[in-house]
């Protein structure tokens, strides 16, 4: 065996694995996790990569036959390994039928252990190998307060946001539906000096029009049919802490005045009443729509959106940030993996080139339903181009075909940049980044190489991390 540090997973519900057993396994080079019921051995499944699942069942046959009928029908391919007594040999039949690695008699003996260890660092070795053999990247996820980027237009707002955390400047953020717009703006607040205080966001696309004032501004007992009682506006929720309003250019025209002058003045007035309310929040919007638009057809009045827009952030679409797309695709998917039993290890080389290739109409919120959708319909532990929509695979071969109908001039210019790109990532993953390996197997001189590698916006820190 060799010395690889596994994970081993034992469910034991009636402590039929003793702590001296256990700790012959957790004597060797591997971490162990004790579940004392199968529920809980579902939740940590469900959270971590094991490589062997080690279950004490001799008093409960039936829950040790449903354990592994559901391993099997959730395809889960890890070992499982059955320890039982010595007169209970019918379990130990049925256990092999249902699909147990092993079963093997109680107390464990070193040999055992051995056999234990040896299963987990096999099947460690043998995802490993798929996980080679498919060209398939052990990626690290460049991540920023949940956000997914390491593309030259998203370190730049990265950047942005700490740099107007901290301040109590209101803030415009723009950018086409599915951007990320809101994770922008909790990211503000959580860098803010507001962070332990509400984040509230309104959507005033989801809001009818009649209940606008009502629900922002809150209302007095007999305010009108129904008002039973005083209710606080969302304004008020949010009062030393920060207002999110998405989609702001559709607030009712009529409302924006009175928005203004509580941004300004910093006091408001509920529905009905003639009393003051002081009002602290940090002001954050977000559009979809061009506010220049919004203008010039007066859905958005200069004065109200001079005001919002004291630091505007415009979040660009994922088709100009191409680089990002495999990034998220990873982030997405080892997201989607902690919600399901499934082991898929990443995405076949073909499937990438559809992905990075497609335009994305949607978006990153369009990028993360692909993902989702593919973990749900593949049964393969890699997904194909079978578990990509359609439209998406037309719409790449569509843009193939468009390709070629260019100047050999600027023919030539795309076929270059490709495989110059194609041979920086080679050279970046198999040195870790490291630019003075790179450049001598390149035969190019520092200077250049760095050049080169600005031009693409690879960044080499990433990879050494």
């Amino acid at each position: 065996m060799q010395n690889t540090n596994v994970k081993i997973l034992a469910i034991d519900e009636v402590n039929e694995l003793p702590s001296a057993q256990l700790n012959k396994i957790r004597g060797y080079p591997a971490s162990l996790d004790i579940a004392k019921s199968v529920d809980l051995a579902w939740d940590y499944l469900q959270y971590n990569d094991y490589d062997l699942i080690l279950c004490g069942f001799s008093n409960s046959p039936i829950a040790c036959i449903n354990f592994l009928k559901k391993v099997k029908r959730l395809s889960l391919r890890i070992p499982v390994v059955i320890s039982t007594s010595n007169d209970d040999i019918s379990l130990g039949v049925e256990a092999i039928k249902f699909g147990a690695s092993e079963v093997i008699e109680k107390p464990l003996v070193d040999k055992q252990v051995y056999s234990i260890l040896d299963k987990a660092s096999k099947f460690r070795e043998l995802r490993h190998y798929k996980i080679q053999n498919k060209d398939l990247p052990e990626i690290v996820i460049p991540c920023f307060d949940k956000m997914v980027g390491k593309s030259k237009a998203m370190r730049s707002i990265f950047s942005l946001i700490t740099d107007v955390a901290e301040t109590d400047a209101n803030i415009f953020i723009s950018g086409e539906s599915g951007t990320g717009k809101e994770l922008v703006a909790r990211s503000i607040h959580k860098q803010s000096l507001r962070k332990n205080q509400a984040f509230v966001p309104v959507n005033c696309s989801a809001l009818p029009e009649q209940l606008f004032e009502s629900e922002l501004f809150g209302y007095e007992k007999g305010a009108f049919t129904g008002a039973t009682q005083q209710k606080l506006g969302l304004l008020e929720f949010a009062h030393k802490g920060s207002f999110f309003m998405d989609e702001v250019c559709q607030l009712p025209i009529y409302l924006q005045p009175k928005l203004l002058r509580v941004l300004q003045e910093k006091q408001l007035r509920h529905l009905c009443s003639s009393e003051l309310v002081d009002i602290d929040i940090r002001f954050i919007s977000a559009s979809n729509i061009d506010p220049d638009k919004a203008l010039e057809t007066n859905a958005l009045r200069r004065d109200f959106y001079y005001r919002i827009n004291v630091i505007n952030i415009h979040l660009p679409p994922l088709r100009d940030r191409q680089e990002d797309v495999k990034l998220l695709a990873y982030s997405f998917l080892d997201c989607c993996l902690k919600s399901t039993t499934k082991e898929i290890f990443g995405f076949d080389n073909d499937v990438m080139a559809c992905l990075e290739s497609y335009s994305w109409p949607g978006n990153v919120r369009e990028l993360e339903n692909v993902v989702e959708r593919a973990v749900a319909l593949t049964r393969e532990d890699i997904i194909s181009l079978d578990d990509i929509p359609v439209q998406i695979r037309k719409s790449t071969k569509s843009k193939s075909v468009e390709s070629k109908n260019l100047s050999l001039v600027d023919a030539k210019k795309e076929a270059i940049e490709k495989i110059e790109k194609e041979y920086l990532l080679r050279l970046l993953t198999q040195h870790h980044g490291n630019v003075t390996n790179i450049a001598k197997e390149s035969g190019m001189t520092r200077r250049n190489l760095h050049r080169l590698l600005n031009r693409y916006q690879f960044n080499p820190v990433v990879w050494r991390n």
